[in-house]
């Protein structure tokens, strides 16, 4: 009987001194704050389970459809035909001329299918509205766009049928005969455009593919293509077109996607008003910044730092690892998953007072030394009596 009474108090001692070192753990020094955190964006949700770099890293089909080569003018004007002009000069891309002669002109000649519908477009700034993108054969024998001659850069473009199957010419063309300015051309693009019906692109600004769209309407989605070629994208491919994904969404996400850099994946929200003061009051209430975070009352493994930067609060782990930012308006930015509502309890603690389950309080890890003491000294009974019989 004396045996089976001292196993049951070993047996009963060790959770004893276990629950009270884990009551010493979750010890609170300072005031605790519940923090509510309600989503807005979601890149992952909003981009079919696709990181930031999936979907705008290399992936623009401006060069996958393009019928022009060096239309961006990367490798200067090689493949370019110049006339009644002078020397023609590139930088960063741009190819700057003067004519010096009535239809002074850069341009290209290409040879295209009878009946294929052709897109072609060019941006370019000069003050003069004699200056035309030049597209012939694409629905008409001589398809000439002027620029207005405002001194700005102006997208010009044309989208047409093939008429003839001959050598055709695609360029820009200075009609004054005197008083020339110099011409700046940024791109002078061609798409086929019946290979993109075929292939059923879809268009962000109208919601639905370019096979059931008018004329009018794949010409102005192909306007916002040249312009933002980050919006020229595999939809389809990528699970876009299913979630009728628009020209804002896009054009939001392309913003994350270059405002936040380092953030692969990232999530939008607002906190309740007023909680970015109260987690700087509670920042300065612990003077340690060391925290425990309870997530629906479950305790996380580590603990968390608060750093107080001019109009923000990162919160992180203590290896680095950051959880989200509040700003001084009381909005979020995480690049962690977390749920649409999430409400997180912060709870102070003074970094001496606790181990975290760990031995890194040394006079706190003495303490389990009284319970392996207790436990070897019955065992050192049991069998000290057991050799006596």
């Amino acid at each position: 009987m004396k045996k089976i009474i001292i196993i049951i108090l070993i047996i009963l001692l060790i959770p004893f001194f276990i629950i009270t070192i884990k009551d010493i753990d979750r010890e609170e020094v300072n005031p605790s704050l519940d923090l509510t955190l309600i989503e807005t964006h979601n890149s992952i949700i909003d981009l079919n389970n696709h990181t930031l770099n999936e979907i705008f890293e290399d992936t623009s089909l401006i060069e996958t459809y393009q019928l022009i080569t060096n239309g961006d003018f990367s490798d200067g004007t090689i493949g370019w035909t110049t006339s009644n002009i002078a020397t023609s000069s590139v930088s960063s891309g741009v190819v700057s001329f003067t004519a010096t002669a009535a239809n002074g002109r850069i341009f290209k000649i290409t040879t295209n299918q009878v009946g294929d519908k052709i897109y072609a477009a060019a941006r370019l700034k000069v003050n003069s509205s004699d200056v035309t993108l030049m597209a012939f054969d694409i629905g008409a024998q001589y398809s000439s766009i002027f620029h207005s001659g405002s001194g700005n850069y102006e997208l010009l473009s044309v989208l047409g049928t093939v008429l003839n199957l001959t050598t055709d010419v695609l360029g820009i063309n200075d009609a004054r005969t005197s008083g020339w300015t110099e011409i700046n051309v940024d791109f002078i693009y061609e798409f086929n455009i019946s290979t993109l019906i075929t292939n059923k692109q879809y268009s962000p600004l109208y919601q639905t593919t370019f096979d059931l769209m008018s004329d009018a309407q794949i010409k102005a989605q192909m306007d916002e293509f040249v312009s933002k070629p980050y919006l020229f994208l595999d939809y389809e491919l990528l699970g876009l077109d299913d979630l009728l994904i628009s020209t804002t969404d896009m054009d939001y996400w392309y913003n994350v996607y270059t405002t936040y850099s380092s953030y692969d994946y990232i999530q939008f929200g607002t906190a309740i008003a007023g909680d970015y003061l109260l987690l700087q009051q509670l920042i300065i209430d612990n003077d340690s910044k060391d925290f425990k975070l309870y997530r629906d009352n479950v305790i996380d493994e580590v603990h968390y730092t608060m750093t107080q930067n001019v109009d923000n609060i990162t919160v992180s782990d203590i290896d680095g690892n950051e959880l989200f930012i509040l700003y001084s308006d009381d909005t979020y930015i995480s690049r962690t998953s977390l749920s649409d509502i999430t409400t997180l309890s912060f709870v102070g603690y003074n970094v001496t007072g606790y181990i975290d389950g760990d031995f890194d309080n040394t006079v706190l890890a003495f303490l389990w030394i009284i319970p392996i003491l207790l436990v070897g000294g019955f065992f050192f009974i049991i069998f000290s009596h057991r050799k006596e019989e």
